[in-house]
């Protein structure tokens, strides 16, 4: 599930997912000014939750150009950091979170790799995505994740 706002409408959702993506716009308008604070927020926000049988999904915060936060369902945090773009090559960032999204999933559930190998390769999608405008582009990169 993607969040970007709404938080409150669409957090009895929140107990059907595996993941839970959210962006930094969500972050800026609570006031969370770091990764770190914001996955520690969502974090005691989801141990918070009660009932039988509630799993707690992977926290991930899209954290733009610094790059991509996580917390698994045991508490740890990572960061993953995010692939550098010289100014000159920031060219269309708007979609930048879908690609990011799209591709975790695609390395995840298609290629079956680790949460971390997934974000990674999210992070170069969506950077590489920012480098021309629309999305034809993208299948130029012919990277796959690696395990």
């Amino acid at each position: 599930m993607d969040f970007d706002r709404a938080l409150e409408e669409m957090w009895p959702l929140v107990d059907y997912c595996d993941y839970v993506f959210f962006s930094k716009q969500l972050a800026d308008q609570h006031g969370w000014l770091t990764p770190k604070d914001a996955c520690a927020i969502m974090d005691e926000k989801m141990r918070m939750r009660w009932g039988l049988n509630l799993k707690r999904p992977y926290i991930i915060f899209m954290w733009r150009k610094e790059g991509v936060a996580c917390v698994d369902p045991h508490g740890n945090y990572t960061l993953v950091p995010a692939y550098t773009i010289k100014p000159s090559k920031m060219v269309d960032p708007l979609g930048a979170g879908d690609t990011l999204t799209a591709s975790f999933i695609y390395a995840r559930y298609i290629r079956e790799r680790d949460v971390s190998i997934s974000l990674d390769f999210g992070n170069r999608m969506a950077s590489h995505k920012c480098t021309k405008y629309g999305y034809d582009h993208i299948a130029d990169i012919l990277v796959s994740p690696v395990s």
